[in-house]
């Protein structure tokens, strides 16, 4: 357990100025802030660092609660060490939350965007050419074909730390636009697809050239 400043506790050996001294029966490395302490001397810890405590003796009219950052704990190396590894340990915890979080939202306004060029796609082709019953189709295809996309290219983009993967979106948005100029609804969904799909899969292929597992 770390020691506190505060602590009292006694000298197991000269100070002069360092030494060892006895925290609650735990030795513990320490050095006097002023002056030789000597052996068996009551003392009080009033600082420290990763290496050793910072003590000075302690008399009958002292008061320990009158120490500056009285309470405040000195950590040890090997604590220190643990204590950041368990705050990196925390923030990593914290950013693969945020992580899901931002990628579960993504993938939602995938599918809801979807809808809603589906649905324009709809509008688009009843003005053209009039409405037939197999558009009732296009919104569910459209929603289905940008949450693949989206979910290709940010869970694997954020996985190797590619940006290029998310120039698939742009892409499939471009096929998305001339499929429908040229062909139809249908067309548009599939070139659109098939563009964000290749686009991600190039992407990935040219990191995985870049950084070779050894």
């Amino acid at each position: 357990m770390a020691a506190k400043i505060g602590d009292r506790g006694r000298a197991a050996c000269p100070l002069y100025p360092s030494g060892r001294v006895l925290i609650d029966r735990a030795p513990m490395a320490a050095r006097a802030e002023t002056g030789p302490i000597e052996e068996g001397t009551e003392i009080v810890v009033v600082g420290g660092d990763r290496f050793s405590l910072v003590v000075r003796a302690f008399g009958p009219s002292d008061s320990a609660t009158s120490l500056p950052n009285f309470g405040e704990p000195i950590l040890t190396a090997k604590e220190e060490a643990a204590f950041q590894a368990e705050i990196t340990e925390e923030t990593r915890r914290q950013q693969d939350e945020d992580h899901r979080r931002m990628f579960h939202k993504l993938l939602k306004f995938g599918a809801v965007a979807g809808v809603m060029i589906g649905v324009g796609l709809v509008v688009i082709q009843t003005y053209r050419r009039g409405y037939t019953d197999d558009l009732v189709w296009i919104p569910l295809l459209s929603s289905a074909c940008w949450f693949c996309i989206v979910f290709l290219a940010f869970f694997l983009g954020a996985a190797t730390e590619n940006i290029l993967m998310f120039i698939s979106i742009p892409c499939a948005l471009a096929g998305l636009v001339l499929g429908m100029l040229c062909w139809g609804p249908f067309t548009a969904i599939a070139l659109c697809f098939m563009i964000g799909i290749t686009v991600t899969t190039l992407s990935l292929l040219i990191e995985a050239m870049r950084h070779p597992i050894t």
